[in-house]
């Protein structure tokens, strides 16, 4: 018969031994669970590729997968030479690509070929598999495809050997034409007259001629700078109405300058001279100057002038030098041309001659 002392240290012995069966139960559970989570998160399911292919050829999922486990479940056989590599692309799955070895051909000029075997999955360039097949490539040398390029399949490249020649040399800049409108043509509205020729400038030009292996390939052309500018042609064609000299002055209304002191009319002729004559007043000579009589236009009279029908316009002019025939009374003015085939074409004109304000009178000094 138990006595009540010996009842409790059984309860308590039963009570500890029930504890410990708990503990090692819920320890027991915990790693259970543990393996099972870690097994979930080390299965991955994987899908197989082939390189260049448009669809996986097929998947699996594994635990702790590697490519050749990987490999294995999906009944592939890597020949030699080629490739596979496995990248994960989310928390439960990955990418096999299968890299199936080719043979490339690499090609030079003079310096003889060679085939390499390999695969995708080495992440090479064609500059890569040249210097591995024994060419030493230069900082100018280029292939076709280029030299950082991934070979593909089946494919092949030549090198080339890339060699410059640069010298400097000149070269014309060519001259442009410009059209001077003036009614100096009046009378033969559909000619024209070569005012000035045009000269060819000249440009320092640094060429470049690129050689591929030894044969002429292209030439590039650099302007370095200008030794001589060009020259422009003028051509001078017929513009109604407009003046032959560019001298400024009043504005002009209906043919007639604005502030006029004092008008006459009479007989024009028309001469040249070389480009640095001076007249008798000691101005040089141009378009905007004229002969007068000095006694009946002072030098330095700035007059405006057209004809009276107002088909040929001279413009404004100051007087700068004198003739015989103006002396004479023969003419009132002579205007100045440039060239001597100007002067005849307007030999003779009438015309209106204005006389400026006293203060728009040319401040041009005798020499």
């Amino acid at each position: 018969m138990l006595t009540k002392t010996r009842f409790w240290e059984q309860l308590l012995s039963w009570r500890k031994e029930n504890e410990a069966r708990a503990q090692a139960i819920l320890i027991g559970g915990l790693l259970l669970t543990i393996l099972l989570l870690v097994q979930y998160s080390l299965t991955r399911t994987v899908t197989v590729w082939v390189d260049l292919e448009e669809e996986p050829r097929s998947s699996a999922t594994i635990f702790l997968p590697n490519a050749q486990r990987v490999l294995d479940c999906v009944g592939i056989t890597l020949e030699e030479g080629d490739g596979a590599v496995l990248e994960r692309t989310g928390w439960k799955s990955s990418r096999l690509t299968v890299y199936p070895s080719f043979t490339v051909e690499l090609n030079t000029a003079n310096e003889g070929s060679t085939t390499i075997t390999l695969n995708a999955s080495q992440g090479t360039t064609w500059r890569e598999l040249f210097q591995q097949g024994g060419w030493e490539i230069g900082e100018e040398d280029i292939s076709e495809p280029s030299l950082d390029e991934a070979p593909r399949q089946d494919a092949s490249a030549t090198l080339y050997r890339v060699t410059k020649e640069v010298y400097l040399t000149e070269a014309p800049i060519p001259y442009e034409t410009e059209y001077q409108e003036s009614s100096l043509l009046v009378r033969y509205p559909d000619r024209e007259i070569i005012s000035r020729e045009g000269v060819d400038g000249i440009a320092s030009v640094e060429v470049t001629e690129v050689y591929y292996d030894g044969q002429l390939q292209n030439v590039e052309y650099e302007t370095q700078g200008v030794i001589q500018e060009p020259v422009d042609q003028i051509i001078k064609v017929y513009g109604e109405g407009v003046p032959v000299s560019d001298m400024e002055g009043p504005e002009v209304v209906d043919g007639v300058p604005e502030g006029y002191v004092l008008a006459y009319t009479g007989r024009a002729t028309g001469y040249s001279a070389s480009s640095t004559a001076k007249g008798a007043s000691g101005m040089e000579l141009n378009y905007g100057t004229c002969a007068v009589n000095p006694n009946v236009i002072p030098y330095g009279t700035k007059m405006y002038i057209t004809s009276t029908d107002g088909s040929f316009v001279y413009g404004y002019c100051v007087a700068a030098d004198t003739g015989g025939a103006l002396s004479a009374g023969h003419a009132l003015v002579d205007l100045y041309y440039e060239s001597y085939i100007e002067s005849l074409i307007n030999e003779v004109w009438q015309v209106n001659i204005y006389i400026a304000a006293e203060d728009m009178a040319a401040s041009q000094p005798a020499e």
